[in-house]
């Protein structure tokens, strides 16, 4: 930097030069040769105090870090992860390297044949080059006209799990809690990872949580709960705004803010005094079962798969808090004349599909805990 300084105050801070020198500076130091993505990735996790950051909203680059804030000039890192730049120009002038990665570069020329006002042109956007740039690859950047382009990004860095862990190994626990809600959320979870033997976002999760866990001890186990909560909510609420009847909107309330199986049967019951609360409730899981939302790939507005008369039954079973044995003997009663072949376990898979999905888990904590204590028994 100190380098770059000196060149540009031979030349009295002339703007126009600058691109020159900041190239010039690029071209010495090849830092391309010398740091990384995730070294800076890295820096920045360990690092207490920053530069004051230039583009703290991001609005260019996913994202942008400043690296060094100078009284006359700045030094950047942009992260791409995907898609492209619009045409654009810029305001500032400099130079920049492809530190890792390739992209498409687009150079413009713009013919202007009216102006609006200063900061509204109308004309012909003509392209004048393209090329591929490639790690290491510098080039200026000139302000305004003379330098305008696109770039469309061919690699998409991927998030290594490395690396975040070395951020959750050493950050406070409230930065643990924010970067495990990030990748709770984010992570994929692929069936074709497992066909081909690679380690779903569940797995990865799991990594990371185990690296909490050996930081903070017994404070990471509150976290799972929480973001598990979080999704189950966030679920509702989205399947909320999908459906119109107040009916249904009252049960899915219900689902949201009332986790116990009893009180919602009770609720039901005041507010539809002259139904039976279990039909009511059973009846509005059918109807919505058999909803299904224009353009939506899931099979109903609940996203209940392989939705059918002996799920709907069971549900009914555990609605009325029947045993998991009891659940069991009025199934066989129920289906046994005319599916008896087709029986084997699945009671006790439809039980456990309902208790352990988003929608229901909060209401059938106590079917789950009744099962438990009769396996333990036996």
């Amino acid at each position: 930097m100190d380098r770059s300084e000196q060149r540009w105050r031979d030349q009295s801070y002339n703007e126009e030069v600058f691109p020159e020198v900041a190239a010039a500076a690029l071209g010495e130091m090849t830092p391309c040769k010398h740091v990384s993505p995730w070294d800076v990735i890295r820096w920045l996790h360990q690092t207490t105090q920053l530069p004051e950051q230039r583009d703290v909203e991001g609005r260019f680059g996913n994202p942008p870090i400043t690296l060094y804030d100078g009284s006359r000039f700045y030094i950047d890192v942009y992260y791409w992860l995907d898609g492209t730049t619009s045409i654009h120009q810029h305001a500032f002038c400099g130079a920049f390297q492809v530190l890792t990665g390739s992209s498409i570069l687009s150079q413009y020329g713009f013919d202007e044949s009216r102006r609006i006002n200063a900061h509204f042109l109308a004309g012909k956007m003509n392209l004048n080059k393209v090329e591929l740039l490639e790690q290491g690859d510098i080039r200026q950047i000139f302000p305004g006209r003379q330098y305008i382009h696109s770039l469309f990004h061919l690699d998409r860095p991927s998030v290594s799990i490395i690396v975040i862990g070395d951020l959750l190994s050493c950050s406070d626990f409230h930065t643990a809690f924010s970067v495990l809600d990030i990748a709770f959320n984010t992570l994929p979870n692929d069936p074709l990872e497992r066909a081909f033997g690679l380690s779903t976002g569940k797995q990865r999760f799991e990594a990371l949580f185990e690296i909490v866990r050996r930081r903070h001890g017994e404070l990471a186990d509150l976290i799972l709960p929480v973001l598990e909560e979080v999704r189950r909510q966030q679920n509702l609420i989205q399947r909320r705004g999908q459906i119109t009847s107040n009916e249904h909107r009252f049960f899915l309330a219900l689902l949201l803010n009332v986790p116990d199986r009893a009180k919602i049967v009770e609720l039901v019951r005041q507010r539809f005094p002259e139904q039976d609360p279990v039909d009511t409730i059973t009846e509005w899981v059918d109807e919505l079962a058999n909803t299904k939302v224009a353009g939506s790939s899931e099979p109903n507005v609940l996203g209940i798969h392989n939705y059918g008369e002996d799920y709907l039954f069971v549900f009914q079973c555990l609605l009325e808090g029947l045993t998991p044995e009891g659940i069991k003997a009025a199934f066989e009663e129920e289906f046994s004349v005319k599916d008896a072949p087709d029986l084997g376990s699945k009671p006790e898979e439809l039980c456990d599909a309902i208790r352990n999905s988003i929608l229901f888990q909060s209401i059938f904590v106590d079917s789950r805990s009744a099962l438990t204590a009769s396996q333990s028994i036996v």
